[in-house]
């Protein structure tokens, strides 16, 4: 009697034990499983897998972790990811959070509010007209603020990295290369500054130039050319700076626009 009453407690211990959520350890080959998590009602779930990357969920991770970046883009499907002053800690949390084929990590120098504060000193410093620059936009993966200006204006560089950290910026200096449009002048907007060309081959008249103070005018011998010697009817050939309004007809600055020959 008194050894079915020492089982009968054993039982009664383990039966009780179990309700109160512990769980036996297995070990195999002297290696205990992986830990999983337990929820509120004593049941096990499975471990937390990693999750394939996506811009979204990088974006949460880098937030969560605070990590200085440079900012995310796609390359197909792999999300590239910039940290500066990336390390091997740093590598080794994101392959353990993330599949390591989905993403590709990239060491830079400046994060991405670093890159948005430059160029936001170019609109605070109202460069685009003071230098005649043409626009600028932020370089993700080369991790620059690029901007982009006639290559007639490269003496202008100085005065801008007066401004910003001329490691932070790259330059694209545009050729003048072939005109845009040569037609015939179609009215002279005297009050707004522009004449409407009417490009050949064209049904309608298609391309309204204004003008500014970099805007360059001339005969086509070279001689100099003022706004008002514009005519109706008179032909020239023109070129935008590269930034043209999509309506009809379009619009865009003159970079260049040269009076033909009679």
């Amino acid at each position: 009697m008194r050894t079915v009453r020492l089982a009968f407690l054993l039982v009664l211990v383990v039966v009780i034990l179990a309700a109160c959520g512990v769980k036996e350890t297995k070990v195999e080959d002297g290696k205990a499983e992986p830990d999983t998590k337990v929820t509120g009602d004593g049941s096990n779930t499975a471990p937390i897998a990693q999750a394939a990357a996506d811009p979204e969920l990088i974006k949460s991770y880098l937030k969560e972790v605070s990590l200085t970046h440079g900012d995310i883009y796609l390359d197909g499907s792999i999300v590239h990811v910039n940290i500066v002053g990336l390390t091997p800690e740093v590598t080794s949390a994101f392959e353990k959070r993330f599949v390591p084929s989905t993403f590709r990590l990239h060491n830079v120098r400046f994060s991405i509010d670093e890159l948005n504060q430059a160029q936001e000193k170019l609109h605070e410093q109202d460069l685009y007209k003071k230098l005649n620059l043409y626009s600028s936009g932020i370089d993700v993966i080369n991790n620059r603020v690029t901007i982009s200006m006639p290559d007639d204006a490269a003496d202008k560089v100085e005065e801008i990295e007066k401004v910003v950290n001329k490691e932070l910026i790259s330059y694209e200096f545009v050729a003048l290369g072939e005109p845009h449009i040569i037609g015939s002048i179609a009215e002279v907007d005297a009050a707004g500054k522009r004449i409407l060309v009417h490009e050949d081959g064209e049904e309608n008249p298609n391309l309204w130039f204004s003008f500014n103070e970099f805007s360059k005018l001339s005969r086509e011998d070279g001689s100099n050319l003022s706004f008002d010697d514009f005519k109706k009817g008179q032909r020239v050939k023109g070129w935008t700076t590269g930034m043209v309004m999509d309506s009809f007809p379009a619009q865009g600055t003159a970079r260049k626009v040269i009076l033909l020959a009679e």
